[in-house]
Order: C-alpha cells, then sequence, then structure tokens
C-alpha cells in the first residue's frame, strides 16, 4: 500500500510538472513558439524533423535555473541565435538557439544527453536541443527545450546581440 501511495504522489507530481509547463506559456509566447516550431521544420530541408515527444532530461526543470542557462547563452554568443520575431502587443523579442553536439568531448552536449541510445532500436542516436527564449524588460528567459533528432538542419542562425538588441555580454540569465 505504501508502495503504491509513493507511486500515486511520484506520478501526480509528474503530471503536475507537465501540466504547468504546457500551461505555462500565454497565448502571445504560444503564438511565437508555433513560429520558432515551423522554422525548426523549414530548417529541416533534407528529411523530415523528428522531435522526441517523451523525453525530460530535466524533469526537476533545474536547466532553466543558473549555470545551465548562462552556459546555453554562452554557446548562443558562440554560434548565434535564431530569430523568430518580436511582438508589437508586449514589445517581447523571441529567439531560439541551437546546442548540438560539436565533438565527442563536448561536455554541454553530454550534459543535455544529445547522445544516447534508443531502446529497441539499438544504436546511438545524435540530437539537437532547440532553446526557445523570450527577451522582455531586460530579462532573457528560456520558455521551452525541444529535442530535435539531428540530421543536418540548416537554421538561420545570427549574433545574438543582433537578435535581442544588446551586446552579448549585457545578456543575463535570471
Amino acid at each position: 500500500m505504501r508502495a503504491a501511495l509513493h507511486l500515486f504522489y511520484r506520478l501526480f507530481t509528474l503530471l503536475l510538472t507537465v501540466v504547468l509547463s504546457v500551461s505555462a506559456l500565454g497565448p502571445v509566447d504560444s503564438m511565437y513558439y508555433k513560429k520558432a516550431l515551423e522554422k525548426y521544420e523549414n530548417a529541416h530541408t533534407e528529411y523530415s524533423m523528428v522531435r522526441v515527444a517523451n523525453f525530460d532530461p530535466d524533469p526537476e526543470r533545474k536547466w532553466r535555473e543558473g549555470a545551465m542557462k548562462e552556459r546555453w547563452l554562452v554557446r548562443a554568443r558562440a554560434e548565434g541565435a535564431m530569430y523568430v520575431g518580436r511582438s508589437p502587443i508586449t514589445g517581447a523579442t523571441y529567439f531560439s538557439t541551437i546546442v548540438r553536439q560539436n565533438n565527442p568531448e563536448d561536455q554541454l552536449a553530454r550534459d543535455m544527453k544529445l547522445q544516447r541510445s534508443v531502446g529497441a532500436v539499438g544504436g546511438m542516436f545524435e540530437w539537437e536541443a532547440a532553446i526557445f527564449w523570450k527577451r522582455a524588460g531586460g530579462t532573457t528567459t528560456p520558455l521551452r527545450i525541444d529535442y530535435i533528432r539531428a540530421q543536418n538542419a540548416r537554421y538561420s542562425l545570427r549574433d545574438l546581440a543582433d537578435i535581442i538588441g544588446t551586446t552579448s555580454s549585457q545578456v543575463r540569465p535570471i
């Protein structure tokens, strides 16, 4: 009985996390997130985009806080970001950054589990993390992380400072 109750609480917590993360985007954020998904899809010119539907390497949402956010921004400063749009309603700028495995020793890619085996299929697959961001009121916040099968997508990346209208050294996560 105790084990069943413990399992119930764990499943309930997981369900609550999923519901809260899905409902966390307001209507304007959701509109720009859909636009970002279209841009991800359009970047896949050779093969169709394959998103991971059931993998959450960060169930406690710790990545969206602290050092991991800074590591994502460091990568974006070096490799660029994809402009999604600017809301005339809120004034927020939306953009995405892509984290790919640059080499076998890429620690950020390892920490994000971008290379992993796929159960019954076997073998190792490489993934990319597409991180959807919002910049509003001087604050840069990651809103969503999508895992996409690495298939030589051609994302239209630009300098991060050009997208958010500030020098990239001024970008600080909350």
